[in-house]
C-alpha cells in the first residue's frame, strides 16, 4: 500500500488574506428583538416591503420547470431585448448577479497592485472591497457637505499617472476643467 501524500494548499495572495467579509444589514427579526418592535420595514439591501411583483412571481413560476437546466450565462435573449429597448448593441451590455458582481468585474479588469481606486469615504462599501480583491489601494476622499468632493478626487487623480504611481512632472494633465461638469466618458 502506497503512503498517502498530503499536499499543502497553495499560498493565498496576501491582498486576499486581508479581505473582511461584507457586513450585511441586520435581519428584520434581530432589529425587532433588539429594539422591542412588533413591525419593521427594511429598505436597505435592495429589499422591498411590498413583496415580489406579481409579474415576477408569474415569470418565476413559468421558469420553474426548467430550473434544472444551466442558464444561458451570456444572457443572449435578455441582452437582445435590452439592447433593442435602449438603442445600443448587445455587446455594449454587461450582465451580472447584481451590482456587486459588476463592480468586481470592473475592479478585476482595471485594477492591480500598481493602481489606485479613488472614491468618497461614504461610497458603496463594495468599491473598496473590490479594489482589495484586485490587490489595489483604495484612497478615500472625505465628502464635502455630504456631497462627493469631485475637485479633491480629481486632484488626487492628478497626483498619479493612472497606475497609482506619482505623476511624472512632464506628463500632461487631462483634468484641467471643472470635474463637476466634466463628461465622465470622453
Amino acid at each position: 500500500m502506497a503512503p498517502k501524500l498530503k499536499a499543502a494548499p497553495p499560498a493565498t495572495n496576501a491582498h486576499v488574506k486581508i479581505l473582511a467579509p461584507y457586513p450585511p444589514g441586520k435581519p428584520i427579526e434581530e432589529v425587532k428583538r433588539q429594539f422591542g418592535l412588533d413591525s419593521v420595514i427594511k429598505l436597505a439591501s435592495n429589499e422591498n416591503p411590498l413583496g415580489p411583483s406579481p409579474r415576477a412571481l408569474k415569470a418565476l413560476a413559468a421558469a420553474a420547470a426548467e430550473m434544472n437546466l444551466y442558464p444561458d450565462g451570456l444572457g443572449f435573449y435578455l441582452k437582445t431585448a435590452l439592447a433593442a429597448r435602449l438603442g445600443v448593441a448587445p455587446d455594449e451590455l454587461v450582465l451580472g448577479a447584481g451590482s456587486d458582481e459588476i463592480v468586481t468585474f470592473l475592479a478585476l479588469a482595471y485594477l492591480n497592485p500598481r493602481r489606485e481606486l479613488i472614491t468618497s469615504n461614504y461610497s458603496f462599501v463594495r468599491y473598496v472591497m473590490a479594489a482589495q480583491l484586485a490587490g489595489a489601494r483604495a484612497t478615500l476622499i472625505p465628502m464635502k457637505d455630504m456631497k462627493h468632493d469631485l475637485n479633491a478626487i480629481a486632484g488626487r487623480h492628478r497626483q498619479t499617472d493612472g497606475d497609482g504611481l506619482p505623476r511624472h512632472p512632464l506628463q500632461s494633465d487631462r483634468h484641467d476643467r471643472d470635474p463637476a461638469r466634466a463628461d465622465p466618458f470622453p
